[in-house]
């Protein structure tokens, strides 16, 4: 009896005691813990693959893979940073730090983000519209993209992934699919003429302006041939046996991956030559243009510019490279996903690039994308996880430690010689236009608006006409279609009627959703399907609409259809509606279109039950 006492008193002089020892409460904090716990695994894909790595297993791949994207970082982060008009050691920072931030957020386990060719040619056209003297006519490659510039582009890069985030948290990242694969051919076609045309000058060791106004490619071009004379052999010499050594480093990459074996990374081989060979006749090329010195170490924080002015000036421009890097991210993760069997998330993806662009932009870094030269080789090599970026990183920090002193002597034309050379694959693209031109009229001209404008106009302007041509032919293609009369052909089989005369009843089916801009279509193709075109006289009895391809309607097309329905009743043709889908019948429901113009039992979830139910009605078969 005391007991139980003693237990009653300490229960009222502690009562959270009592509560947090309830079963049910314990339950609920284990049921919230789980939960907020699976949303900490989606938000930060990391904790679902880390915790289960198989060390014995994929250290060994992960390790080669991770030395192998390090080499291709090198080459590529320098040669696109100086496409970028930055200080070239500016591309390889984007190599080191964007993919550790990126291995967090990330969910493709293959593709190597860094520097991208299109991304860095927009970056060059911004740095150009703020300075447009890019270096200078000393030897050595010396920019002056001075800090002012250096923050406006740090601020472009924080804004391209505040855009990134923005439309993960939006749900807006469908966005990007109107970029669609015709577009994007057409768009990597155009920036591959315009970078393999800047890199001319460098590889025959002209000094040529690069205007940052329209038809630059023109003006490029006349100094180019004005100036032929001015070549310098030297380095045209190095240029050439860059891009045959790289010729041959493809083929024989190849042969090795059809026999599956390792590739053998080509371009870094090809610098130390390009290194070896400066330092050996530096009496002979003393006048060939270097990249000049190197920061050694990792990059210093490069603060934004974070001016309202700036603000408003920039943010189409990082609009658009949040879009591009996006897109070209996703598709090159989508390509490796379908090969290992896995899937990717693309608001992960969008959150990833958004704080690798963020906090990549604090530390000299433009913005990053997804690379398909370096994924690829990641994949060949054997690369299992995201933890190939920590190895590509460390390594490519021991060599901005240890080696950047070398990058010195390195020669200009080399690195745009490894830079047109890698853009092979998109000259490539110009193989698809008399498929579109023959079998896709809409997609050749979207094709060809893109790549045109994306060569005469920039990249930026490009970009965006064939945003808005793709949404033009959208447009066309809802505002053009047809529409068939069909026949049972044999029970259950309905084919197209070459002459719907014949019949009395007729099955009559659009090919595209009903919107505001074909619903008149809809209508006149109904009640000429139905009705003479001299007098109006019926030539049908009953006309059976076939929802199968009318996949939503607008306000537009709930009307014409009304207004159709109407007239079709005032001539006493039956109407019946079949195969509709429930978004369509929710809509025909709150629009009145049941129920007030077709009973219940003139509505058939197939179009055999339609055909079946005229037929008991008239006791005749189509």
């Amino acid at each position: 009896m005391s007991t139980a006492t003693n237990d009653a008193e300490i229960s009222q002089q502690i009562p959270e005691l009592s509560i947090s020892n309830s079963p049910v409460q314990t339950q609920e904090k284990l049921s919230a813990f789980v939960k907020y716990f699976f949303a900490l695994k989606t938000f930060l894909p990391i904790l679902q693959w880390l915790p289960s790595y198989n060390l014995k297993q994929f250290i060994t791949s992960d390790l080669l893979s991770g030395i192998s994207v390090c080499a291709l970082h090198i080459p590529q982060g320098l040669a696109y940073g100086m496409l970028a008009n930055l200080p070239p050691i500016n591309g390889i920072y984007c190599g080191l730090i964007a993919p550790l931030i990126y291995m967090v957020f990330g969910t493709s386990h293959h593709v190597s983000v860094g520097t991208f060719g299109p991304i860095s040619l927009m970056v060059g056209e911004t740095v150009l519209s703020i300075n447009s003297k890019a270096f200078n006519s000393s030897a050595e490659m010396e920019y002056i993209c001075d800090n002012d510039c250096l923050s406006v582009i740090a601020l472009v890069t924080v804004l391209s992934g505040f855009f990134q985030i923005l439309l993960s948290v939006s749900r807006l990242g469908f966005i990007a699919n109107y970029l669609s694969k015709t577009l994007v051919s057409g768009f990597l076609f155009g920036v591959s003429i315009c970078v393999g045309t800047l890199q001319l000058g460098n590889m025959v060791g002209l000094k040529l302006n690069r205007p940052s106004e329209p038809f630059f490619i023109i003006f490029i071009w006349y100094d180019l041939i004005r100036f032929i004379q001015d070549v310098d052999l030297v380095t045209a010499l190095i240029s050439a046996l860059t891009i045959i050594f790289l010729i041959i480093g493809k083929l024989v990459n190849g042969q090795l991956h059809s026999r599956k074996k390792l590739p053998v990374p080509f371009e870094p081989i090809a610098l130390v030559f390009g290194i070896v060979f400066m330092y050996a006749t530096t009496n002979f090329t003393s006048h060939v243009r270097v990249v000049g010195e190197v920061p050694s170490g990792f990059p210093a924080f490069s603060p934004p510019c974070f001016q309202l002015n700036c603000l408003f000036k920039y943010s189409t421009t990082a609009l658009l490279l949040a879009l591009v890097s996006f897109s070209m991210t996703v598709s090159i993760g989508k390509l490796f996903a379908n090969i290992e069997g896995y899937k990717i998330i693309p608001s992960n993806e969008l959150v990833a690039l958004g704080f690798s662009n963020i906090i990549g932009g604090l530390f000299s870094c433009y913005t990053v994308s997804a690379s398909p030269s370096r994924s690829a080789v990641q994949h060949a090599v054997g690369g299992k996880t995201q933890l190939v970026a920590v190895f590509s990183s460390i390594f490519l920090l021991c060599s901005l430690f240890f080696l950047s002193f070398l990058f010195e002597k390195l020669p200009i034309a080399q690195l745009s010689a490894i830079i047109a050379f890698a853009l092979h694959s998109y000259y490539l693209q110009i193989l698809e236009v008399p498929s579109l031109f023959k079998y896709h009229k809409l997609d050749f001209v979207i094709w060809t608006v893109t790549s045109l404008t994306t060569v005469l106009l920039g990249v930026d302007i490009g970009l965006i006409c064939g945003i808005f041509t793709s949404l033009i032919t959208l447009a066309l293609r809802f505002s053009f279609t047809n529409a068939d009369v069909l026949f049972e052909s044999a029970p259950g089989v309905y084919t197209v009627c070459q002459d719907s005369t014949l019949s009395k009843v007729r099955i009559f089916r659009f090919n595209q959703p009903m919107l505001f801009t074909n619903a008149d279509i809809f209508a006149s193709k109904l009640l000429d399907c139905c009705l003479t075109s001299k007098n109006g006289r019926s030539l049908a009895s009953t006309v059976i609409i076939d929802f199968t391809r009318i996949l939503f309607l607008d306000k537009s097309g709930t009307s014409k259809l009304a207004y159709a329905i109407t007239l079709l009743k005032k001539e006493q043709v039956e109407v019946i509606l079949c195969q509709y889908s429930s978004d369509v019948l929710e809509t025909l429901k709150n629009d009145g279109i049941l129920v007030k113009l077709i009973p219940e039992d003139k509505c058939f979830s197939s179009l055999q039950d339609a055909v079946l139910s005229v037929s008991k009605c008239e006791n005749s078969v189509l």
